[in-house]
């Protein structure tokens, strides 16, 4: 499908995003054998074309065309007609390649899914390619689907987009894990439901877990970025 390793809402849970990304890994080309079972066959004949012509194109670029039939079976199954799915896939498929290309051609499937997901709630480009500036190298393939997935989650839950993103940016400086991660966001959601404003729960969560890497783990040297504090929302 493309030269990379491996929605109109945000995801609105850690699982159900990396489903998707683990999904699209198992997606194989659209064959004969797949088109007997058409997940596009409702669609009218004109919208059909142009979502397989968007998500060829996509193919062309080293991107995840398939995400676009994805989201328009989805629609399909949500009961939308064929002008406002078409109107999903093409935003879809502008954030895509907005991720690709914040990303770089390095990046996973998993982590283009995500990264799209995250500019849907309103990350900028910029923060992706910070976010992939300060994760190391040792994190490997795929490194950066959870923190994505981290990010979107939080801003779904009513943090800020900055606040959000610089936590995660902050902690994956410091060597933070996918575990580390998911800590955070289980913190932030318990946090949230006992009634704290979600801004101050990511930031006070992800400062506390910065300064626990920093100096309780042995061999996690902590690797502060040179930036200033994020104020308090």
């Amino acid at each position: 499908m493309s030269n990379r390793s491996s929605a109109r809402s945000p995801f609105r849970s850690l699982g159900a995003a990396i489903s998707l990304g683990i999904a699209l890994l198992a997606v194989p080309s659209r064959a004969p054998a797949q088109q007997r079972n058409d997940p596009l066959a409702k669609l009218g004949g004109p919208a059909r074309a142009a979502v397989r012509a968007t998500a060829d194109s996509l193919d062309r670029e080293g991107l995840p065309g398939d995400a676009l039939v994805a989201k328009a079976a989805e629609g399909l199954l949500k009961g939308a007609d064929d002008s406002r799915i078409l109107v999903a896939v093409h935003r879809l498929a502008s954030e895509l390649r907005a991720a690709g290309a914040a990303l770089g051609s390095g990046a996973s499937v998993s982590e283009v899914v995500a990264a799209a997901n995250a500019i849907h709630a309103g990350a900028s480009p910029e923060l992706l390619r910070r976010l992939r500036a300060a994760a190391p190298a040792s994190r490997g393939d795929g490194s950066l689907t959870v923190p994505l997935v981290v990010i979107t989650d939080l801003v779904s839950r009513g943090a800020p987009v900055r606040v959000a993103g610089e936590s995660v940016v902050s902690l994956l400086a410091n060597r933070a894990s996918d575990t580390d991660l998911q800590a955070l966001r289980a913190g932030v959601e318990r946090d949230i439901v006992a009634g704290d404003d979600p801004g101050r729960a990511a930031l006070a969560r992800s400062r506390a877990l910065a300064d626990s890497l920093g100096t309780g783990a042995a061999g996690r040297p902590a690797a502060r970025p040179n930036q200033p504090p994020i104020p308090l929302p």
